[in-house]
């Protein structure tokens, strides 16, 4: 899944000199104690602008609301990184004397749980009428539903999702994401103000996933190989101290898992710091599309995750999409006699030789034997929309098999006329799937810009 982004810096809205406070910017896994005041009258803070995914969800308060903030008692007795306590306080206002109404922005990630300690057990609901108890939904802890709007108590905790929350599509980049939470502040009836704040998640420190020493990045069809795979994972600790690995968890999306083997080094002078599969415990027994995964468990409960598409086939394939377009240019002008049109050119070519025990292949072409995913960039917005082609389409007939060595032309396409009504100029990237039936799919990548001509209409 690959590097996370630049991590942002602390944002406050201005306010009066008597209403801001000193910063304090801790080091440590992430900036800590990042305080956002969004009203004169109520400051909303919490202990980590970014967290690591919670290793398994943790969502019992009696153990969480003893533990301090994160860098505040030398690490020991502080919050797993994968848990986020947000306080609100009015100043000049004892927090007794203040009810705080809690709420998560959408879209939601992670869990809210009471900064409370309650023991466990059955939970007890929070109104109880004739016919019907509010409160009780998650547990005696979890606050969601009904439970959520009767917790009126100044501090709360959020914890991270698990590594379930990952994208199943590996051939984009994840940069993690952001939950944001608002609180308002009432005395009685009368509102004192409201403030909102977001913490990060799986942004900072990263892991990423390889399969026989490839990446998922730009592959939508997944990494093709045998039954076998050798995986392997690099930890990018992005400058910050993680917590101590307790283990490795690496699962091959059929049902087999196995801890890592240690570090290794491959014959082309690779090294990882994690790797699993080489004794054959992660071995695939049919052939088919999986997704498999790996998470670094620290022992404080918080992880860093990745997954990435693995296709199992019966022989070796090596093969590419090549993308010609005429004139090359990389950007184009609507209208314009030399750049307002296109010719294209999609071409497979099957480079697979004999490897890992396997034989050559020889690539059977799918009915869908072409798709392609274009996205437009412009300014105020993107879009994203495919188109397939089928073997008659193109003028391929069925059960046409490509030998190890050969290429063909999947489509041609001349004169295609090339608009832009909008202002600005729109950068295009177009993603190319060749399909087949044995071997899995190839992808290709084109990258080019459409000049913004609003007086060149379609035609």
């Amino acid at each position: 899944m690959g590097e996370p982004g630049k991590l942002d810096g602390p944002r406050m809205i201005a306010t009066p000199a008597s209403a801001r406070s000193l910063i304090l910017l801790l080091t440590g896994v992430v900036v800590l104690a990042w305080p956002a005041i969004v009203s004169a009258a109520v400051t909303v803070s919490a202990s980590l602008s970014e967290a690591l995914y919670s290793a398994a969800l943790n969502t019992d308060c009696a153990t969480l609301h003893p533990l301090n903030d994160q860098g505040t008692a030398g690490g020991m007795g502080e919050l797993p990184l994968s848990v986020v306590r947000l306080h609100a306080t009015v100043p000049g206002v004892p927090d007794d004397q203040v009810t705080f109404r809690w709420s998560v922005l959408k879209p939601e990630f992670g869990v809210l749980v009471a900064d409370q300690d309650i023991a466990g057990g059955e939970s007890k609901p929070v109104i109880e009428g004739i016919c019907a108890k509010f409160g009780t939904e998650g547990g005696p802890c979890v606050l969601s539903g009904d439970r959520l709007l009767f917790y009126t108590q100044p501090s709360i905790l959020w914890v991270a999702p698990t590594c379930d929350i990952l994208p199943k599509n590996t051939a984009k980049q994840f940069r993690g994401g952001r939950a944001r939470f608002k609180v308002k502040a009432l005395s009685g009836k009368r509102k004192l103000g409201k403030g909102q704040v977001s913490v990060g998640f799986g942004r900072v420190a990263s892991i990423i996933l390889f399969a026989d020493e490839q990446d998922g990045l730009r592959k939508p069809s997944g990494v093709p190989g045998g039954v076998r795979f050798i995986f392997s994972s690099n930890t990018n600790p992005n400058g910050r101290p993680l917590p101590r690995v307790d283990h490795y968890e690496f699962s091959n999306g059929a049902g087999a898992t196995a801890d890592s083997e240690g570090r290794c080094t491959f014959e082309d002078g690779r090294s990882f710091d994690a790797c699993a599969g080489a004794g054959g415990e992660l071995d695939y027994h049919a052939f088919g599309k999986y997704l498999a995964t790996v998470k670094e468990v620290f022992d404080d409960n918080s992880a860093l995750c990745d997954n990435i598409t693995v296709q199992v086939l019966a022989c070796a394939p090596r093969g590419h999409v090549q993308i010609i377009r005429r004139p090359p240019a990389e950007a184009y002008t609507p209208g314009s006699a030399r750049t307002g049109k296109v010719d294209v050119i999609v071409r497979l070519k099957n480079n697979s030789v004999a490897e890992h025990g396997l034989p050559p292949c020889g690539f059977l072409l799918q009915e869908n034997v072409l798709s392609c995913s274009e996205e437009a960039r412009f300014a105020g917005g993107s879009a994203v929309k495919g188109t397939e082609f089928t073997l008659d389409q193109v003028g391929i007939p069925n059960g046409f098999v490509l030998r190890p060595g050969k290429s063909i032309d999947l489509l041609r396409l001349t004169d295609v006329p090339l608009i832009n009504v909008l202002p600005d100029i729109a950068n295009l990237t177009d993603t190319w799937t060749a399909n087949t039936v044995n071997a899995g799919g190839f992808d290709g990548m084109d990258k080019y810009r459409i000049k913004g001509r609003p007086n060149v209409p379609a035609p």
